[in-house]
């Protein structure tokens, strides 16, 4: 099993594993278990997945595997960005944007088929997602991407993405108001979980990693 673990010198946490159990310079293993993870002082070596390696206490390893990891064994990231988009040819045309109705009315579709967009997660690594379920976790994230990747007329965006930006920006214009005491209400909170796709915010994905 591999984990997001501090890489060092100030780096981005990378995925490693741990290789085995350091021992001194007369073969004796350093460090004492103990029941409590948060008492384990083992030195291990754990290895990254560009090769290098690092010496790392027990319990700096117990710590993220209780951040990152239930009790089913299902591991928790955070989104940062999305990179890149794709589809597989067979999305709905801009010229098929509308259908006709049996009272003859044009209706926009309403699809995300044949569409996948690549995440990337706080520790580095890239996730190709299907459009509906990207949907359903990023919503205004994905609109924002969409309009700076111009995909956002796209039969399978433009039905919703309007619409999520214009919400946006009406709670945005409201928490921006200046309240009875003449003070602007803070917008920080809002854009980290909220912004348009570049200042990320928390998400959990369901990763089985065993």
């Amino acid at each position: 099993m591999e984990l997001a673990l501090p890489s060092g010198n100030g780096a981005e946490p990378a995925f490693a594993r741990v290789t085995k159990r350091l021992r001194d310079a007369n073969g004796l293993p350093i460090g004492t278990a103990n029941d409590n993870p948060i008492l384990d002082s083992r030195m291990c070596e754990v290895e990254y997945q560009d090769g290098h390696k690092l010496a790392m206490a027990a319990n700096a390893i117990a710590q993220n595997l209780f951040a990152q990891v239930d009790a089913e064994g299902y591991c928790h990231v955070l989104f940062d960005e999305i990179i890149d988009h794709c589809t597989d040819g067979k999305e709905v045309k801009q010229q098929d944007t509308f259908l006709t109705t049996r009272l003859g009315t044009r209706q926009q579709r309403e699809t995300t088929i044949s569409w996948e967009i690549l995440v990337q997660w706080k520790d580095q690594s890239t996730s190709w997602i299907a459009l509906k379920d990207m949907k359903d976790s990023f919503l205004v994230q994905l609109a924002g991407y969409s309009v700076r990747a111009r995909i956002s007329q796209e039969p399978a965006f433009a039905w919703w993405v309007s619409l999520v930006l214009k919400k946006r920006n009406r709670i945005i214009a409201k928490i921006t108001k200046p309240n009875k005491a003449g003070v602007n209400c803070s917008v920080t909170s809002f854009l980290e979980h909220f912004g348009d796709g570049r200042l990320g915010g928390f998400a959990v994905i369901s990763q089985s990693l065993w």
